[in-house]
């Protein structure tokens, strides 16, 4: 990985200071980067300045981040950032001097069964072949889902009652249950979860769908698809 790289690294990380947030993840433990800084400057603090402060420093500007008004300091070789951070920690036109921190976010699920899905992430822990698996791991690392995407199922049926899918089945809105009525007139009595429209039966919280015939969707709003 490049210094570049692994800079973006912990600054995508540090971006959690920032309103971001990393659901489900164990943030490991930063290692500094030797020889690297971010420095902030107090208000005002114009390239003049800066430049003397590079010198004091013994090192260069690599990058500036306008977006945090951060600099990415690079150090002369040999020049340790910890000497650095001592020396002008206290500096005046310094808002803040530390080390350039690598961090990695791994997002794993707490899920107690989690190993036994090789498909998500193969360690070998079945026997087959360590790494053939879809990433997911990674993928979670820069996404974990939207709250606000409804997905539909067209398959031989679902588990409601199921830990994993429990508090995330989508519940209709316009429906009430049990009443046997059409509340909200798309056409399907009680279609609290969805619609077997093999049986032409409602899907309710109770129910599980197992005919391998059956096929469920979420009515409207949400996008549906037929079969």
């Amino acid at each position: 990985m490049s210094k570049m790289a692994r800079f973006l690294v912990s600054l995508a990380a540090a971006a959690s200071l920032l309103g971001a947030t990393l659901s489900f993840a164990q943030v490991q433990t930063g290692r500094a980067i030797p020889g690297e800084l971010l420095v902030r400057y107090k208000h005002g603090v114009g390239p003049n300045d800066r430049a003397l402060l590079h010198a004091q420093m013994k090192g260069k500007a690599l990058k500036r981040f306008d977006f945090i008004d951060v600099e990415h300091i690079k150090l002369d070789p040999g020049v340790k950032a910890d000497d650095v951070i001592k020396k002008l920690k206290g500096n005046p036109k310094i808002e803040y001097i530390e080390p350039n921190y690598e961090l990695q976010a791994s997002i794993v699920p707490n899920d107690a069964r989690f190993s036994e899905l090789y498909a998500m992430r193969n360690t070998g822990q079945t026997g087959g072949t360590a790494g053939a698996d879809i990433k997911a791991t990674s993928a979670w690392d820069v996404f974990t889902g939207d709250p606000n995407l409804k997905v539909g199922v067209i398959d031989t049926g679902v588990d409601y009652n199921h830990p994993d899918l429990i508090d995330n089945v989508w519940t209709n809105p316009g429906e009430i249950a049990g009443n046997n009525l059409d509340d909200d007139h798309n056409g399907y009595i009680d279609d609290i979860h969805g619609y077997d429209f093999v049986k032409t039966t409602a899907i309710r919280s109770t129910t599980t769908v197992t005919a391998p015939t059956a096929r469920a969707r979420l009515p409207e709003p949400a996008t549906t698809a037929s079969a």
